[in-house]
């Protein structure tokens, strides 16, 4: 019976995966690099006996590392070497597989120092540290060599560390990754399930691994990550999430910083699975109520919506007209050309006509629905509003474009979902929604730009995108009877959901351990905006950070917020972050009537009436203080909008059941691995190996994204980056290559 697992080159296995009879051809070049998303290290790999790291930095105007720590038989050995100077030493004194180096006092490193732990598969004979690197030297290859920013992107203090021996937290950190390292995280299998028992969302992560063996016999200990963002959600204990660690298997927080959130995993552990109870806010949603007009509020506030809607629907040509003016072609029966106007615009707004249908007279009502009808069956469902985009179709428009990925339009995508639902929901139109599902699929962007280290959706400052149209691509799946897309949207928007906590909760993690990207003190007043690839990850403004910037990211924090259901989540589990937060902006003097052009825009940003309504149910007499029910409002879109802040409060809120949550259980699927095959494969470090727009192949160097160093290494990969130096075997590159080992994972492999 062929075996599950078979010895590769060097006693490699690939744990949990039937290994290949043939090694794998990247484990036969000179020198090969792993970079992944779940692991803060870089693992290499050489087939060669001698291996230098830390190489030519001089080229970069960096000195190479200062400081050298080792465990010998006597315990932990600190060595200085001065400028200029050299180390040398024997393998066989090191009684452990690590050693330390970092860089305090090096040339052009005068702000920081960030140490660098090296961990050995086989036992170099000689070792030397001297301007040029750390060299390496062996009777035979060297194999593995694991490469760790020990503390990740934290910059430690380490002058102190000038004594003989190194601080024990210190040591103890070497010890834990020299044993974590032993299991390199090579992907992670991601699946979902609804479990109505519990009100949960269930994500369960499975884990593949390199496992090796070392020259020392080191006892290997598997550590299953969270996401980092995940971890940020968990660790601002706002999350309604449980995880199924155990004294066992224990959640450990080895305080390695990411840029991302915390790097932190389950003990001895292959799996894990998250429960996540959001399922109410899916199968319940917001009544609305009947207005209590003895309040004369509520009355103006009713009078007001009433006869903006009649507006909207009694023009005498039949149709509904969109916000901001009819596109070519819009009075013509499909299929038209592109519309060339608005309509990415007019359709964030157009969710509040349907959101008022409930507070209209029936013969208004009467009027509504067939004018909706034809704006959505003949004009919004048509394949011609969209841009074909790798099997999506991406909603396109004035100052909302696409430079080669999604962009922006596909934020607009995702949103059409939301006001989508409200169309079915206020009219019963199932039968258009069923008719056009394939169209509306395609819409659904959001999980095509989620990552693994992300959680959810890369770039997106505002809080009124994504986490409502995943809810409501939930429910529009589970009316159409495609169970499987709930599940799948339901899975989303618990992603979403988390990067609504992190942004309330996480900013103090990065002031708390900054300078992160930049020496620019960052004050305690900001906020977590936009996330980046690479190792930029969450984005940090606010009122005064940065001092330079093109835009103040976080006024962009409540744009486009105004679904009832989300709001409920953030009244569960953010009220009190959510009033400070209004209290702020309202004491500030920019949602008043002292601010000139006050307006309510329901394409972009709400009223401080309306998110004050959503977030915090305040009494209609109460909202009417902050700006009165005639404050100037743009479009009806906006001024039903606005009204409808003072009506549903004007009675106690209450919740109606959409379907049976004991009927939304689902069996497991897959995770987001399905929209994102290739997820970018760094968390802590980057590796660059390729030099100029002819992408000529060199050594591999390991960089940092932000900082800038002393000077520029034009010809080598990485040169405009912060470099912690080249990667180099004793052949030089003729040739590179990279392939996948997962969605997460990457392999660059180097010829000589």
């Amino acid at each position: 019976m062929r075996s599950l697992f078979r010895a590769l080159f060097l006693g490699i296995v690939l744990a949990g995966v039937a290994a290949s009879a043939q090694t794998p051809a990247w484990q036969t070049q000179a020198l090969a690099v792993i970079t992944s998303e779940l692991s803060p290290a870089v693992m290499a790999h050489t087939t060669r006996n001698r291996l230098t790291l830390f190489g030519s930095l001089e080229r970069w105007g960096l000195g190479a590392p200062s400081h050298l720590a080792r465990m010998t038989p006597k315990g932990a050995e600190t060595i200085h070497v001065a400028p200029g100077g050299s180390l040398t030493f024997s393998g066989r004194s090191l009684a452990a597989p690590w050693m330390l180096v970092w860089f305090q006092g090096a040339k052009g490193w005068t702000h920081w120092d960030s140490p660098w732990l090296v961990v050995w598969q086989r036992r170099p004979d000689t070792v030397t540290l001297d301007a040029s690197g750390l060299h390496a030297s062996a009777s035979s290859a060297l194999g593995y060599v694991a490469l760790l920013p020990l503390y990740g992107l934290y910059k430690p203090d380490t002058r102190a560390w000038e004594g003989k021996t190194l601080p024990a937290e210190v040591i103890h950190r070497c010890r834990f990754w020299a044993r974590a390292l032993r299991n390199y995280p090579l992907a992670c299998d991601e699946a979902f399930r609804i479990d109505p028992k519990t009100d949960s969302v269930v994500l369960r992560a499975r884990f593949r691994w390199l496992t090796t063996r070392d020259d020392w016999n080191t006892p290997p200990l598997k550590l299953a990550p969270l996401s980092p963002t995940l971890a940020l959600a968990y660790q601002g204990k706002r999350m309604p999430m449980a995880l199924s660690a155990s004294q066992a298997a224990p959640l450990v927080d080895p305080g390695l910083f990411t840029a991302y959130g915390p790097y932190m995993g389950v003990e001895n552990a292959d799996a894990y699975e998250v429960r996540f109870p959001i399922l109410h806010y899916i199968t319940q949603t917001e009544q609305e109520p009947a207005p209590d007009t003895s309040n004369p509020t509520v009355a103006a506030a009713l009078a007001r919506l009433q006869k903006a809607m009649t507006e909207t629907f009694s023009s005498p040509d039949g149709l509904f007209h969109q916000d901001f003016g009819d596109p070519p072609g819009f009075a013509d029966p499909p299929p038209q050309k592109s519309d060339g106007g608005n309509t990415c615009w007019a359709l964030m707004s157009a969710q509040y006509y349907c959101r008022a249908l409930p507070y209209l007279p029936a013969d208004l009502v009467a009027k509504a629905r067939p004018r909706l009808h034809r704006y959505f069956a003949d004009w919004v469902l048509q394949p011609a509003r969209y841009k074909p985009f790798r099997g999506k179709l991406l909603l396109v428009g004035p100052g909302i474009g696409t430079w080669g990925g999604y962009d922006d339009a596909g934020k607009f995508s995702s949103n059409t979902i939301l006001t989508l639902w409200t169309y079915a929901r206020y009219t019963g139109d199932w039968a258009l929604i069923k008719a056009r599902w394939p169209l509306i699929k395609q819409l659904f962007i959001t999980p095509r730009e989620c990552t693994w280290r992300g959680f959810g959706r890369d770039a997106i400052a505002e809080m009124g995108d994504e986490a409502a149209p995943a809810l409501a691509m939930a429910r529009l799946a589970w009316f159409v009877g495609d169970k499987e897309t709930f599940g799948y949207a339901a899975y989303l928007f618990a992603r979403e959901l988390a990067h609504h906590v992190v942004k309330h909760t996480g900013a103090g993690y990065f002031v708390a351990r900054q300078p992160i990207h930049s020496a620019e003190k960052m004050p305690p007043n900001v906020y977590l905006t936009n996330l980046w690839g690479d190792i930029a990850g969450w984005q940090i403004d606010g009122p005064t950070y940065p001092r330079q910037t093109g835009e103040r990211q976080y006024t962009n924090r409540w744009v486009r917020f105004g679904d009832p259901d989300v709001a409920r989540f953030h009244r569960d589990h953010l009220q009190d972050l959510d009033r400070a937060e209004l209290d702020g902006l309202l004491a500030s003097g920019r949602f008043t009537t002292q601010r000139e052009g006050t307006k309510d825009d329901p394409h972009i940003l709400p009223s401080m009436v309306r998110l004050r309504s959503l977030l915090r149910n305040e009494a209609p007499d109460r909202l009417a203080q902050i700006t009165p029910v005639e404050a100037p409002v743009h479009s009806n879109s906006g001024v039903a909008a606005y009204c409808m802040a003072f009506l549903r409060v004007s009675r106690p809120v209450r919740y109606a059941a959409l379907f049976p949550a004991s009927e939304a259980a689902t069996q497991w699927a897959r995770g987001i691995e399905r929209d994102r095959p290739e997820d970018e494969p760094v968390l802590d470090v980057t590796v660059q190996w390729t030099v100029g727009k002819a992408e000529r192949p060199g050594a591999p160097v390991l960089t940092w994204w932000g900082w800038k160093p002393p000077q520029t290494a034009a010809d080598l990969p990485g040169g405009d980056r912060w470099s912690f130096g080249q990667i180099e075997s004793d052949r030089l590159i003729a040739s590179a290559q990279a392939r996948r080992l997962s969605w997460n994972t990457e392999v660059i492999a180097f010829g000589g």
